[in-house]
């Protein structure tokens, strides 16, 4: 996040009619993508509410995840970028 190695573990999973779901350091989340390719959205976050050591990074996530424009797709990799040089980088998890 943002060109500094996130410490912990988060995915996130693009569905059909906007929806994108994930997993925290912490918890499950949803929310809904309310723009349209290559625009980013995300609204009204869901997630489960466990306890974990990482709850501060988890919230540094999911704080990142709603400052996100843009989706950008290059091979196995995604970037959620933002104005301001912020980004978020994921790599594909292979099954």
């Amino acid at each position: 996040m943002d060109r500094v190695a996130f410490r912990s573990n988060a995915t996130i999973r693009f569905h059909p009619k906007g929806k994108i779901t994930g997993e925290g350091p912490c918890n499950g989340y949803a929310a809904a993508q309310m723009a349209p390719y290559p625009w980013f959205r995300a609204e009204q976050i869901l997630a489960t509410r466990r306890a974990c050591p990482d709850l501060p990074d988890e919230q540094r996530f999911f704080d990142a995840l709603v400052e996100m424009t843009l989706v950008e797709v290059s091979g196995d990799v995604l970037i959620l970028s933002a104005p301001g040089d912020r980004e978020m980088v994921f790599a594909k998890v292979q099954p």
